[in-house]
């Protein structure tokens, strides 16, 4: 029987499994994620036809994207298994599999336009961001006239995972006043009140967040800001 060496073509960073035969690669991280589309491709050296494919095992769905591209979405198990098959004009076989971890998608950040909690939130940059009326960090009010900041929820570069996150609703917590609101965008009520802002010490602010995921699971998302003028 011939040996193939087999390669997966993917952007890094990426996992490789090797065995026997063949090499195993993840496109994102080390592991798949339920509900969510991981990428492999697939590929061999000097063989160009379609007699290799991808199966998997535990898998909600497994959809081949273009040639040798695939999207895997795992089940709810903690594992599932790869494997590469090739069928030789006379057998079906498998080339090379692997057993693989699967996680659920970490919960993503919260930002304020394009405002994070990494550093203290400067009011004036926020509020210049909200008269910039920038249609990236901002959303239509019902009336049209006027921009609001949006919250986002996201990844940063250490989580390189393509994921897109919405905002249903949110409630904001300062000193003794309460803010809430549905969707993304924050109120003009909580706006004015930071424009208001008298700072004679360290002001926080509690940000409370309900979060659908692409997953479609709901996540209850809190972060603390720290405010400075």
């Amino acid at each position: 029987m011939k040996i193939y060496n087999l390669i997966l073509f993917i952007t890094m960073p990426a996992l490789l499994f090797a065995q026997n035969e063949g090499v195993i690669s993840i496109k994102e991280n080390n592991y798949l994620y339920r509900g969510y589309d991981n990428y492999i491709d697939v590929g061999l050296n000097n063989h160009c036809d379609d007699s290799v494919w991808l199966e998997c095992t535990n898998c909600d769905s497994l959809e081949i994207k273009s040639y040798r591209r695939y999207i895997v979405r795992p089940l709810e198990e903690r594992k599932t298994t790869l494997l590469i098959m090739r069928f030789d004009g006379e057998n079906i076989f498998t080339v090379s599999s692997e057993e693989i971890y699967v996680r659920n998608l970490p919960d993503p950040k919260l930002r304020i336009a394009s405002l994070d909690n990494d550093t203290p939130l400067k009011v004036s940059v926020l509020l210049a961001i909200a008269n910039s009326n920038d249609p990236l960090y901002c959303g239509h009010k019902p009336s049209g006239k006027i921009r609001l900041p949006r919250l986002f929820a996201m990844y940063g570069p250490e989580i390189p995972l393509n994921a897109m996150f919405s905002v249903r609703s949110w409630c904001v917590q300062i000193q003794n006043e309460t803010f809430q609101g549905e969707g993304s965008n924050i109120s003009t009520v909580l706006l004015d009140y930071l424009k208001d802002l008298k700072f004679t010490a360290p002001v926080y602010m509690k940000l409370e967040t309900n979060v659908l995921g692409p997953d479609g699971k709901e996540r209850f998302i809190t972060t603390l800001f720290e405010l400075v003028p």
